[in-house]
Order: C-alpha cells, then sequence, then structure tokens
C-alpha cells in the first residue's frame, strides 16, 4: 500500500506522457493493489485460524460446538464461508469479526484505488502557437473608406468650382455595397470574425486582471470601434385616421414628425431628428440620438395583433420603432475553443467624430514617436501651451474622422435608410396564384423590414442589430483599415490541450483504512500470543493439534485430566518433525497405526513441577 500512495502522489499534477514505464499507471496501481489485497485476505485468513484455537482454549464450560471447528475453517478459506463466520463471532471474538470485515470488503481495495486515479485536460501555453483577433482602432476615410470631392461646373467652357465649405461627400462603393446587403439581410461577406489560433484553443488578457481569461463574460480582453444601435418602441405615438369621405383604404397612420401611411401602403422608413418622441424616450437614447450618425424611424402596418396598435374600429394594427444608429467602442469578451471564436459585448460607448480643422477649434493629431506610442493633443499648443499630451500604445488610440462621419450621415439620410413600400402583387407560379410582397420604389434593400407583413416592434429591433453587428465584424476584418492598410489584431496567448494525472485523495483512505487495520489486528495476534505463550501456542491453520491432542478436547458431561498442568503444548514445527516419520492409514475402521507406534510417544516430555 505505501508503494500505491508514494507512486500516485509522486504523479499527482504531472502530465500524463510523463509516466516512464511501458505499463500505464492504471495498470500499475491495479496489480499493486492485487497484491496488496492478496496480502490482506492470507493473514486476515492465518488470524481466523489462530482465533479458531483461542475459541476453545477460552472456553470455561465446554459451550463451544464441534461445528465450529468447520465454520472457522470455511470462514478462512473463502467469502461465504467468512460471512457466516461473522454471525458465530458477532459478540464474542473481536479479532475473528474483524478479519471476516477485512476479507469480505478487501474487494473493494482495487476499485478504490482506480476510482483516485483521474485524468484532466490542463491548458498550457505554446511557446510557439500565435493567437490573435482582428479589431478596428479607427473609422477612417484614410485607406478609401470615404472621400469627400468638388462638383465643377464645366459648362460654356468654363470650370466653375463651388464655394468652400460646399463639399459632398461619399462613400466608397465597396462600403456601399456592404452597407445595402447586410441591411437586406443577404451579406455573405466577412461578417464571421476569424481569429488566428494555432493550437485551437486560445485565451486573451483581461483589461482589468491583467491576466488570461478563460472564461467568456467575466471580463473584457478586447474592444474594437464599430457601430451599434439603440431602439425605441414609438408605436403609442401613432395616430389613426378615417377617411373624411368614408373610403376605408383611405384611412392613415401618421407620426408627429410628418410620416403617414395610408391603408394601401406597407411601410415607410425616414431619417431625422427625434424631438416629436421625447415624452416616451428615455435619457439613454435621449444622449445617443443627439449625436448618432442617424435617427431612423420604421413605420410599418402589419398583420400581428399581439404587441402592435390596433382599435376598436376596423383599422389594420401599425407598428412604430425608432433606431439611434451611432458610432462606438464595443468592449468584447472572448476566446477561442477548438477552433470556434466565442465573443460576446460587455460594453458599448459612443465614439464622437474627431472635430474638424477650424481656426476657432483648432485640433492636432501627432504621428507615433516610436514603435508602439502615439502622441494625442486636442488642442494646437500655439492655442493652450499648457494643455498636456497623451502618450498611449497605438492599439489604444480609437478614431473616427469627420469626412467618414459625414459621409456616412449623407448615405444614411439619403439613401441606406429612406424610401417607402407599398403592396404589390406578383405571381407564384404559372396557376399557382399570387402574393403581396413590398414595392419599395428601387429601394428594394430596406423590405426585409416589412417581414412578409409580419413585422413587430423586436423583428425590427432585431434587424437594425443584425445591420450594426455586421458592419462592425467589417470593419474588424478589414474593411476601412487604419494604418496603410494593415489589420490591428488583439494578440492572447494559444494553448495546448495537456493530459495531467490528478489524484483524489480521498478514494485512498478506504485501502489505507484496510492496511492499517490489518497490521493492528496482526499486533494484537501476535502480543497475546507472546503475553499467553506459556498456556498457548501458534498453530494457526495446521491441522496436526487435531490428531495430536484428540484427547485434550472435553466433551460437555465428561472428566478428564488436566493436560495442560503437567505438559506444555507443541509448536507447529515440533508436529511437524514428529509427524514426519508417522505412516497411517485412514480405514473404515478406524486409525491403522504402522510399526505400532503410539502417539504418546511422540508428545513432549513432562515438565518439571
Amino acid at each position: 500500500m505505501a508503494a500505491i500512495v508514494a507512486i500516485l502522489l509522486r504523479q499527482d499534477g504531472r502530465p500524463v506522457q510523463d509516466w516512464p514505464f511501458p505499463i500505464t499507471l492504471n495498470s500499475t496501481a491495479n496489480t499493486l493493489s492485487t497484491i496488496c489485497r492478496g496480502i490482506l485476505v492470507s493473514i486476515a485468513a492465518e488470524i481466523i485460524c489462530q482465533t479458531k484455537w483461542v475459541w476453545y482454549w477460552s472456553d470455561k464450560t465446554a459451550s463451544r460446538r464441534m461445528i465450529d471447528l468447520q465454520h472457522f475453517d470455511s470462514g478462512s478459506r473463502g467469502l461465504v464461508g467468512a460471512v457466516k463466520l461473522a454471525k458465530l463471532v458477532l459478540w464474542h471474538s473481536p479479532a475473528t469479526l474483524l478479519s471476516v470485515f477485512i476479507i469480505v470488503f478487501s474487494f473493494g481495495m482495487g476499485p478504490f484505488v482506480q476510482q483516485a486515479i483521474k485524468t484532466v485536460g490542463v491548458n498550457q501555453a505554446d511557446p510557439h502557437g500565435r493567437a490573435s483577433i482582428p479589431v478596428s482602432t479607427a473609422l477612417s476615410s484614410k485607406n478609401g473608406g470615404a472621400f469627400f470631392f468638388t462638383t465643377q461646373d464645366f459648362s460654356d467652357g468654363v470650370s466653375t468650382a463651388k464655394p468652400f465649405g460646399s463639399e459632398d461627400y461619399a462613400l466608397d462603393p465597396k462600403v456601399r455595397g456592404v452597407a445595402y446587403a447586410a441591411t437586406l439581410g443577404t451579406y455573405k461577406g466577412n461578417a464571421q470574425i476569424v481569429p488566428s489560433c494555432t493550437t485551437g484553443n486560445c485565451s486573451f488578457t483581461g483589461f482589468q486582471s491583467g491576466t488570461p481569461q478563460f472564461t467568456v463574460g467575466k471580463e473584457a480582453t478586447h474592444a474594437s470601434a464599430g457601430i451599434c444601435n439603440i431602439c425605441l418602441d414609438v408605436t403609442s405615438l401613432i395616430q389613426s385616421e378615417d377617411d373624411p369621405n368614408g373610403t376605408l383604404h383611405k384611412t392613415s397612420y401618421k407620426l408627429s414628425n410628418g410620416m403617414g401611411l395610408e391603408r394601401k401602403d406597407a411601410m415607410k422608413i425616414s431619417d431625422g431628428d427625434l424631438s416629436w418622441a421625447t415624452a416616451v424616450m428615455s435619457p439613454e437614447v435621449l444622449d445617443v440620438s443627439e449625436m448618432a450618425l442617424a435617427n431612423v424611424t420604421v413605420l410599418s402596418l402589419t398583420s400581428i395583433n399581439d404587441t402592435t396598435k390596433k382599435d376598436d374600429q376596423d383599422r389594420l394594427p401599425s407598428i412604430a420603432v425608432s433606431c439611434s444608429i451611432y458610432t462606438c467602442l464595443r468592449s468584447y469578451s472572448g476566446n477561442v475553443l477548438q477552433g470556434e471564436l466565442s465573443e460576446t459585448v460587455i460594453s458599448t460607448n459612443p465614439v464622437y467624430a474627431d472635430p474638424e480643422e477650424r481656426k476657432e477649434d483648432p485640433v492636432e493629431f501627432l504621428k507615433p514617436k516610436g514603435p508602439n506610442l502615439t502622441t494625442m493633443r486636442h488642442i494646437r499648443k500655439a492655442a493652450a501651451p499648457d494643455y498636456p499630451s497623451i502618450r498611449a500604445p497605438r492599439q489604444c488610440v480609437y478614431e473616427f474622422d469627420n469626412i467618414l462621419a459625414n459621409a456616412l450621415k449623407i448615405f444614411i439620410h439619403q439613401e441606406l435608410f429612406n424610401g417607402e413600400c407599398t403592396h404589390g402583387i406578383r405571381i407564384l407560379e404559372l396557376g399557382g396564384g399570387t402574393d403581396f410582397f413590398p414595392e419599395c420604389k428601387g429601394n428594394d434593400w430596406i423590405s426585409g423590414f416589412w417581414e412578409a407583413g409580419n413585422a413587430t416592434t423586436e423583428s425590427i429591433e432585431h434587424r437594425f442589430a443584425d445591420f450594426t453587428n455586421t458592419f462592425t465584424n467589417e470593419l474588424r476584418m478589414g474593411l476601412m483599415p487604419a494604418d496603410n492598410g494593415v489589420s490591428v489584431l488583439v494578440t492572447g496567448e494559444a494553448y495546448q490541450l495537456v493530459s495531467f494525472t490528478s489524484i483524489e485523495k480521498q478514494w485512498l483512505v478506504f485501502p489505507i483504512f484496510m492496511v492499517v487495520l490489518e497490521v493492528f489486528l496482526l499486533g494484537w495476534i501476535i502480543a497475546r500470543g507472546w503475553w499467553r505463550r506459556d498456556d498457548e501456542a501458534v498453530w494457526k491453520s495446521n491441522i496436526l493439534p487435531l490428531l495430536y491432542y484428540t484427547e485434550r478436547f472435553r466433551f460437555r458431561g465428561t472428566t478428564g485430566d488436566d493436560f495442560a498442568a503437567w505438559q506444555r503444548l507443541m509448536t507447529t514445527k515440533e508436529m511437524e518433525d514428529g509427524a514426519e516419520d508417522v505412516k497411517v492409514q485412514f480405514s473404515r475402521r478406524g486409525w491403522r497405526q504402522h510399526d505400532d507406534v503410539s502417539l504418546e510417544q511422540m508428545l513432549p516430555p513432562q515438565r518439571n513441577s
């Protein structure tokens, strides 16, 4: 047992591959536990055999049955016999009872030792591995995200430019294409973030603790500039009005911002301020709407009655949702497990566009003066010489330039979220009937908000969330890279799943207890034998005493001499030496001794009185 404990404790907390032998640790422990159990059972059997003689020696009234000899013998030979013996000695021989306990429960030693050995997977950093997640540190027009231009008039052969301040801003075509597809919900580009993780398991450092984070959602590990949205249900502000002439299909549905629908219409989307909805706006929505790129309102008729406005008259249900789209800094918690990125947004914070270069509000941004540091000043040194500069790692500086801000505002206001849809009819197939669909007059990318006539406030909010998430992911994957077209990466640590041996020590308590109990029991038997050495002998499982000392067994109702008073008991060695030359035959009529040898002649000499 000591070898088992020593080996297991040595391997506890070590990698499985550190085991140096061809036979596994489990096989080694199983082999040793089998040997240990065999030793325990054999010792317990010998103790039972010895307590067999004590069972009769300690009897003062000749009340022990002869059949008890058979019970003790069977108890030392097998499990069934041991269980039967326990009933006999339950209140009379504690040593025998404990020996029976050891024999019966020794079968559990192997399973308990095996149960103690566990294998756990532990992530260990791979010094040669690579781990990174792409992020965006800038919403910038520097690398083709957006541009501004001045329209010139070449009529009459004269080039005339618009005056300064009347420039037009436009998004790059690839950015516009992503926005259209993201709005329609059919974008199939790089909307999914693709991390780099050579081992398949990677973690990233938490902002607060500075330690690798293996659990997603506890602490932010990276941040990225992007687009966010916050929506408000303004259905309660819809005013339904019947046509004065009683024409049902001309029932109107209006909002205070001037948007309106008739029964023949399907949906209308428009961008504008939300001052008309302040009565139902929370402080958070109000703050965001004031700096948002766009405040988009969707007014739609629907066939869903549960969460829409519908009065007692025969009017169609209607819903209205206003969503503010704004630039933000998204903080994420993420890791890579088995090759898949798991990422969740921890928080979002609005990001304001950089102020324009104006004399009354001068701003400067100094280039990096080191490999990883950037110096920033929000006010020119000439205007405020004492205003401090801030030096920070480049990856901690997030930008949103004014050119891109203006381009996004114009694009969203004039094109992306501006239009109306009416009910159109299409033929499903030849002879298959017709179906209604939204006819959006060229702005088909907004048709998805109608949800085939089943729009709800939740579905509209989900559409805006999909748009902002898709657009943000595209920014992270390099749609508008900040520095010379190079994507910004947040690096982490790559881990390998290494199997370690873990020993659950509580499972070793029972095997150790069995060994300690056996040692105690054996010590007690040895001590008793030494203490009673003049009166009793250590015969254990030897059967020769039954032949040598048959006359010593006193049967109830008979009398006999007290041989113990004048003759010592032979040891097993003496009996075996004496029986070496004695030849007997067990016949049907009794014992037959050869050469007229008497058993009395083999007894030891009388002790001196």
